[in-house]
């Protein structure tokens, strides 16, 4: 098979402003897009926007954001070599697509001390996915459409001068049920240390609910 590549060009531009509602208060509202150009499939472009309210120990946010996922390089070595396809089908593929919905507030209630809560959806469309057959022949396919609703709470305590601890919960729930990468739980625990100056020790504990790969 001959050489094939793969290559894109990107530009992304980005705004925000904070006013000043009263000293103890603050709003910023920001926006962002991004466009992509891709040599094989066709252009993306992914715009976000978002708002944070901000008081003296407290942040409350919302944002929104669109995201794109190509194919890639695997797309092309399935059909010209594992699968000896004489023609590129795999430029056939749409990306896939996902808007993303996101509100929390961030609780700061002491020195140190980090509180994080956030609810979060995203919609999806157009998710590639390997076609088995029958009917022949096997192929990837951009096959329908996806959803994920879920919560994370997270907290960072830096306890001493040379200790910090830290932890997460991720629930989801996801449609269809055997989305791949979508546990319905993931849990992290833990710890950095500074042993001494330039040593640095790092543990970590997670647990991950069963998932499709």
């Amino acid at each position: 098979m001959p050489a094939k590549y793969f290559y894109s060009t990107a530009l992304y531009t980005s705004l925000s402003y904070s006013f000043t509602l009263r000293p103890d208060l603050s709003l910023t509202p920001s926006a962002g897009v991004r466009y992509n150009s891709h040599n094989v499939f066709e252009s993306e472009t992914a715009p976000e926007a978002g708002i944070v309210l901000t008081g003296e120990k407290w942040q409350l946010y919302g944002n929104y954001a669109r995201g794109y996922n190509y194919a890639g390089v695997y797309a092309v070595w399935f059909y010209n070599i594992a699968w000896n396809y004489q023609n590129p089908a795999y430029e056939e593929l749409k990306p896939e697509r996902v808007k993303h919905y996101e509100t929390g507030l961030k609780l700061t209630p002491r020195e140190g001390l980090v509180l994080d809560l956030s609810l979060f959806h995203d919609d999806g469309e157009d998710m590639i996915s390997f076609v088995s057959p029958p009917p022949p022949p096997p192929s990837f396919g951009n096959v329908g459409s996806f959803r994920s609703t879920g919560a994370e709470i997270s907290v960072s305590w830096s306890a001493l001068r040379r200790l910090s601890l830290y932890g997460g919960l991720t629930m989801m729930n996801s449609t269809p049920s055997d989305l791949p990468q979508a546990p319905g739980y993931m849990l992290t625990l833990g710890t950095n240390i500074i042993v001494a100056p330039g040593l640095h020790l790092s543990l970590d504990i997670e647990s991950v609910d069963e998932r499709w790969v």
